[in-house]
């Protein structure tokens, strides 16, 4: 189980997946901009979650782990995978 923290200092709880809420919020915590092409949602679609460490090598849903990415940069890294 993994702990994310929001800017309110609240706590979402993830297990295996974020919800839609948890995602809003990652989103707004990057100002709904891809970390990787830097383009804002409104060009490329909404942000998806992506773990810098794989979950199956013990990545988890927390902050330092994740990256917001558009669609076409998230579907780089899993070509990688």
């Amino acid at each position: 189980m993994a702990i994310i923290y929001q800017k309110d200092g609240g706590t979402m709880i993830g297990k295996t997946k974020l919800t839609d809420k948890d995602k809003e919020v990652l989103r707004g915590m990057v100002l709904n901009t891809c970390e990787d092409c830097e383009k804002h949602e409104d060009e490329v679609g909404k942000l998806e979650p992506h773990r810098i460490t794989q979950g199956h090598k013990g990545g988890k849903y927390i902050p330092r782990n994740l990256k917001m990415l558009c669609h076409d940069c998230h579907l780089k890294y899993a070509e990688q995978w």
